[in-house]
């Protein structure tokens, strides 16, 4: 997977989400809000995701179709 950016503005590194058990954190702008809320893709050099309403403790995954 190329992520050259790691500033989450090219877009190179865009996958999409098939499963997730968390919430997922953009910290990227290449997202539009819309793409973000819609929670089927993440940028991976600068989103992540991270437990529901921050539990302590528990672990988030997420699930990704790599290209």
């Amino acid at each position: 997977m190329m992520y050259d950016c790691r500033k989450g503005e090219c877009g190179l590194c865009e996958v999409t989400i098939l499963d997730v058990d968390g919430v997922v954190d953009h910290r990227d702008v290449f997202l539009s809000r819309r793409q973000q809320a819609s929670g089927r893709s993440l940028c991976t050099c600068v989103s992540r995701v991270v437990p529901a309403g921050g539990g302590a403790g528990r672990a988030a995954r997420v699930a990704v179709d790599l290209p």
